[in-house]
């Protein structure tokens, strides 16, 4: 789809103020199916509370060369009704006729239609235009490998992605293969069992895209080898994942490095995320036990301004350090480890993973906000969507 001039539709109503996340996205617009790069538009109801009565706002988030430029509508959108007198009861199950029309390229306009009134929502102007068409619509997409190199010299930057649906792991649930077509697959493993196929797997169950893997404190997953993670080369590291605890403590969630040396750690400590870059760590936000989350952790590993470390919760940063830019240097047997530390110890996480993704370059907020969005189930009930 051209992205100077277009108009997206969408005749719809909200299934509740339920669900794990916050953001509830009518529409992702992206400009590949790996959702890396910064070109997207998305268009989501942000809820305020769990209470059903209780409504929302549309939130507009538009990406490019330039950066995350968002907005926030003033209009209330309630879930199961679109309108109500107070927040004490709903009307009846009518439907939001919304519209979203770009301009030139540089301006965006939301219109919602209520009830047969129509009201102007929220305008963006002064945009960034994309330098690309959008392509790929959709919310709780998985992502798919990068299928050319950003930049098109240096390879491709996404190099491990696992999704844990039933056709990747298999029958046996003894491992987990890698999407990225890069080959780095992934064991399952526990103390109890030897292999983890028995005792120690409690087994898989629903992740936000489509799959995830229930860790019970005795097993975790442990990837091959990877010259892709050798942290010497690279200028950066960044990992994203989904992820949702049964219970807190001093956990590791994943961990990247070789031998004894960790180059990347992330784990919650009395349901407080930490991250850990060499010998300096950063505590970001807390996580409530039973709700998934989308976490990402990314490193600049060089001497730009801009370089450090962040930790980002759903899309949003918590915690970034200036002084945590220095990878370890490791060896090219790095692996990645899910739900344990690299010495496979202790630190066991009591949980569900879904969808892993570790790339070797630093991820922009922009993109962190764009997998965010994508990835996660949408709460909206479509009876029609219209692009022109």
């Amino acid at each position: 789809m051209e992205s100077t001039n277009f108009i997206v539709e969408n005749k719809l109503r909200f299934a509740g103020n339920t669900g794990y996340f916050n953001e509830q996205p009518l529409f992702v617009l992206s400009n590949n199916e790996s959702l890396t790069g910064n070109n997207f538009l998305a268009l989501v109801r942000t809820r305020s509370t769990t209470t059903e009565a209780v409504s929302g706002q549309l939130s507009l988030f538009y990406g490019s060369t330039a950066g995350l430029v968002s907005a926030t509508g003033s209009n209330p959108i309630y879930p199961l009704s679109v309108t109500a007198d107070d927040n004490s009861s709903t009307a009846t199950q009518n439907q939001y006729i919304i519209s979203t029309a770009m301009t030139d390229g540089d301006r965006l306009d939301v219109i919602i239609k209520d009830s047969e009134v129509f009201f102007g929502d929220m305008t963006i102007t002064a945009l960034t235009k994309m330098s690309e068409s959008l392509n790929f619509i959709g919310t709780g997409m998985r992502p798919g490998p990068e299928a050319t190199p950003p930049n098109g010299v240096t390879g491709k930057s996404q190099v491990l992605l696992y999704t844990y649906n039933r056709e990747e792991l298999g029958s046996q649930l003894t491992g987990v293969e890698d999407r990225s077509n890069n080959s780095i697959s992934a064991d399952v493993k526990g103390t109890s069992s030897g292999d983890g196929t028995s005792a120690t797997i409690t087994g898989w169950t629903y992740g936000p895209v489509e799959g995830g893997f229930r860790l019970n404190g005795e097993s975790w997953i442990e990837s091959l080898s990877s010259h892709h993670f050798n942290a010497n080369t690279a200028d950066g590291l960044s990992v994203m994942m989904h992820v949702k605890l049964s219970n807190t403590g001093n956990t590791n969630i994943f961990t990247i490095g070789s031998s004894a040396t960790e180059v990347m750690t992330l784990k919650e400590n009395g349901g407080v995320l930490e991250l850990t870059i060499g010998a300096s760590s950063v505590t970001a936000a807390n996580l409530e036990v039973g709700r998934w989350y989308h976490i990402a952790s990314v490193c600049h590993n060089t001497t730009a301004s801009n370089s450090g470390s962040w930790v980002y919760v759903n899309g949003n940063s918590a915690s970034f350090s200036a002084n945590m830019r220095a990878l370890p240097v490791v060896n090219s047997d790095t692996r990645l480890v899910i739900g344990r530390e690299l010495s496979l110890s202790t630190s066991s996480l009591t949980g569900v993973v879904g969808l892993t993704r570790v790339f070797n370059r630093p991820l922009s907020a922009t993109e962190i906000m764009l997998n965010y969005l994508a990835t996660i189930p949408s709460m909206a009930v479509h009876d029609s969507l219209k692009i022109g």
